[in-house]
Formats: structure tokens, C-alpha cells, sequence
């Protein structure tokens, strides 16, 4: 009976340790799972970085280059502001020279009407 008392303590120790065993087992196919599951995610995420670092490349690209025609419009536009500028001072000159031009002429038909009256009052007289 004390074989058997043994025996059956060894029994239930194999036991015990086989249910430990195997609880073991899947605690450790659980776990590599997870570890197989983190690794995907792991690479999922490197790779959603690897787009986001291309991404911000391209639009630091695209910044410069937006920056560069920034600049190109910036120097059009004080070339166009200076032509602009010089035209406005050659209109206002025009005008003023025609505006002495048409005062000139306005003076001129003035003299010419007061010669034609004194002419018409001269040729009164002599009618006369």
C-alpha cells in the first residue's frame, strides 16, 4: 500500500506537472503569437513612418520649390511696379505738355479772333 500511496503521489505530481507542462506550452504559443501579431504591427507601423518621412520629403520639396516662384512672382512684380511707375510719368508729362499745348493754342486763337475783330473794324472804317 505504500508502493501504491507512492505511486499514486508520483501519479499526481506527473500529473500536476504535465498540466503545468501544457498550461506552459500555451502561455508560450500565446506569447508568440502576440510576438508574430506585434511584429506585424511593428512593420506596419515602420512602414506607415517610411510613407510619412516620403511624404514630408516631397512636401519639403514642394515648399522649396513654391518659394522659388514665390520669389520669381515677388521680382516680376517690382519690375511691373517700375514700369508702371515710369509709365504713370511719362502719361502725366504727356498731358501736361498737352494741356501747355492746348493752352498754347487757346492763347493763339485768342490773338487770332481779337486780329480778326481789329481787322473787321478796319475794314469798317475804310467802307466808311
Amino acid at each position: 500500500e505504500l508502493h501504491t500511496n507512492r505511486a499514486t503521489s508520483a501519479q499526481r505530481v506527473v500529473e500536476t506537472l504535465q498540466k503545468k507542462a501544457k498550461a506552459s506550452a500555451a502561455r508560450e504559443a500565446a506569447l508568440l503569437d502576440e510576438r508574430r501579431d506585434m511584429m506585424g504591427k511593428l512593420r506596419s507601423l515602420y512602414a506607415g513612418v517610411t510613407e510619412l518621412q516620403d511624404d514630408m520629403e516631397r512636401g519639403r520639396r514642394r515648399a522649396e520649390e513654391t518659394e522659388k516662384e514665390a520669389m520669381k512672382l515677388r521680382t516680376r512684380t517690382r519690375e511691373l511696379e517700375h514700369q508702371c511707375a515710369t509709365l504713370r510719368i511719362e502719361c502725366e508729362t504727356a498731358l501736361k505738355d498737352r494741356i501747355r499745348s492746348e493752352e498754347g493754342v487757346s492763347v493763339l486763337t485768342s490773338q487770332l479772333e481779337l486780329r480778326t475783330s481789329e481787322l473787321a473794324r478796319a475794314e469798317a472804317r475804310v467802307m466808311e
